[in-house]
């Protein structure tokens, strides 16, 4: 007859395994955040300094607090299952977010809490677990000595990470003040985007977040205040006893965007990887810039679509969120009706992007480049009867101009094409010249001399030079 034994799995080797769920600091400071959020905080600050070595990062709430029996409860590995019942407002799940997020960044890591004036406060060091699960529990005097903890001001919590030895995921031997810099701007990206209904008060939960007293400005996939942004047919989708709420949008073409506004998209991976879907739960972000595998592949024309797909923390099991909260899967209840609405908004997109660009086209009455279909693809060729190049010809002997033909052909011939549509998907190419004012104008004046000079009256010239030299 079988026996059973008690078999508790041994701290420290547990810790350090979980510390490599993959999570990358803005990650971990999203799930922090989350605890802030359900605990109805508006105001939370992120400090980060290089006094020790390794350096430091907290994070403070001005939320509810939590009262010592709360906190043990918080510390405790697993201490909520994910198939209880949780409030709609509720951003955790599997009762683990506190704890992997502060260890896949920090060797140690303290909360301390005020609720109604009563401090309290404990601590996780893996440098100092044995064989048992013993949790440091700080008294008054230990809690107040603690850095950053004067900025509770009321109610709320805070979550300070020690003896950092990871950034990006990456185990580091020495953090740099260089390099903590370089995530923490990666994070407070993430952070612009994962809570940005929350920071632009799209919310029932308004909150900001400030970075050593910097604002995180939220940044919107949708553009929805700009006036180009189109709002397609909303759409809901009955998924067991609850519903997914599905909004699509496009966004304007890049050539209606403002700098700062391609700059944004630039920073998140262009277009490639800010279309498709992007998937909310509680309104805060989980997933984005993919399609689930219900496009074959992403094209540069289907880069203005994205799909905003709202769900309740009562949908977690459906939608194998995962323990970052950074994935998601669509069920197979949802694909046929996103089928459907994929057909609209690709097809959409597409007439958006090539109507402009054929507006752009034709706004050019001299264009440099010619795009030829055949049977056999596209291409782009040089028009060698343009007015500025047979202009130059005419400077050239017989033998002069063939081989300046010759020239061309060859450019045509090794246009690198496949590197600039993957640069162009990816919004890595820079419109702008580098050329300096003076130069610009000795340029100009240099063209126009020479159409002048080939039979070409001043207005003529000036409308030929216009989409070269426009600012």
């Amino acid at each position: 007859m079988a026996t059973s034994t008690e078999c508790p799995p041994h701290p420290g080797s547990l810790l350090e395994s979980l510390r490599n769920l993959g999570y990358s600091l803005g990650a971990a400071i999203a799930d922090l955040i989350d605890n802030s959020i359900t605990a109805s905080a508006s105001n939370i600050e992120i400090y980060h300094d290089f006094d020790q070595s390794p350096p430091r990062i907290a994070i403070v709430d001005d939320g509810k607090g939590m009262t010592p029996e709360e906190l043990f409860k918080a510390m405790r590995m697993g201490s909520s299952s994910p198939l209880d019942c949780r409030s709609p407002n509720d951003l955790g799940r599997f009762g683990l977010g506190l704890k992997t997020a502060s260890f896949s960044q920090a060797r140690r890591f303290t909360v301390i809490s005020r609720r109604d004036g009563v401090w309290t406060g404990a601590r996780w060091d893996l440098d100092q677990l044995d064989e048992s699960w013993r949790l440091d529990l700080l008294d008054e005097e230990e809690a107040g000595s603690v850095p950053w903890v004067d900025t509770i001001q009321g109610d709320g919590t805070m979550v300070l990470l020690e003896k950092l030895d990871r950034l990006g995921g990456k185990q580091l031997k020495r953090i740099t003040p260089k390099a903590l810099l370089k995530e923490m701007e990666s994070a407070r990206d993430h952070l612009a985007l994962v809570f940005h209904r929350y920071i632009a008060g799209k919310s029932a939960s308004h909150i900001s977040i400030n970075i050593n007293n910097y604002p995180v400005e939220p940044f919107d996939p949708f553009f929805e205040r700009h006036q180009a942004t189109q709002r397609l047919n909303s759409l809901a989708v009955k998924i067991g006893s609850d519903k997914a709420a599905i909004m699509p949008y496009i966004i304007p073409h890049f050539s209606k965007l403002s700098g700062s506004e391609r700059d944004m998209i630039k920073k998140y991976g262009g277009q490639s990887k800010t279309q498709g879907f992007y998937v909310y739960r509680n309104q805060r972000l989980l997933a984005w810039g993919s399609w689930f595998g219900l496009l074959r592949q992403k094209r540069e024309a289907s880069g203005l679509a994205r799909i905003r797909v709202d769900i309740s923390n009562a949908m977690d099991h459906q939608w194998g969120i995962d323990v970052m909260k950074s994935k998601a899967v669509f069920p197979e209840v949802v694909k046929d009706e996103m089928r459907v609405v994929l057909d609209r908004i690709e097809g959409a997109s597409v007439r958006t992007y090539t109507s402009r660009g054929q507006r752009l086209s034709e706004a050019d009455p001299y264009p440099l480049w010619q795009r030829e279909v055949s049977n056999s693809g596209v291409k782009y060729l040089i028009d060698h009867d343009h007015p500025l190049l047979k202009a130059f010809s005419r400077k050239l002997s017989a033998d002069g101009v063939r081989e300046m033909n010759s020239l061309l052909s060859l450019i045509e011939e090794r246009m690198p094409i496949e590197a600039i549509y993957n640069d162009r998907l990816g919004d890595n190419i820079d419109g702008s010249s580098p050329v300096d004012d003076g130069e610009r104008k000795e340029k100009y004046q240099q063209m126009l001399t020479l159409l002048l000079e080939s039979g070409h009256d001043r207005e003529q010239a000036e409308r030929i030079l216009e989409r070269f030299f426009k600012e």
